[in-house]
């Protein structure tokens, strides 16, 4: 219901009308395509790994600055 009620809003604001024609475009996919959830599940999940492996990648970028100038200070 919260969902509903927060699409409705979107499609009440008549000053986004690009966002209407989206709303609209996405509309007509869902239609067209019952397995859509799915697949937009599966792309949540794997941004979601990409996010983490990046954060990942962070801090051992981090970690190798500390760890390299320890061993410049030996």
């Amino acid at each position: 219901m919260a969902n509903d009620t927060k699409y409705r809003q979107l499609r009440l604001d008549t000053t986004k009308r690009q966002l209407q024609i989206y709303l609209d475009k996405i509309d007509s996919l869902y239609i067209a395509r019952p397995d859509m959830r799915k697949i937009v599940l599966e792309k949540e999940e794997e941004y979601q790994i990409n996010f983490e492996q990046l954060q990942k990648a962070e801090r051992l970028k981090v970690e190798a600055k500390i760890i390299e100038k320890s061993v410049r200070k030996r």
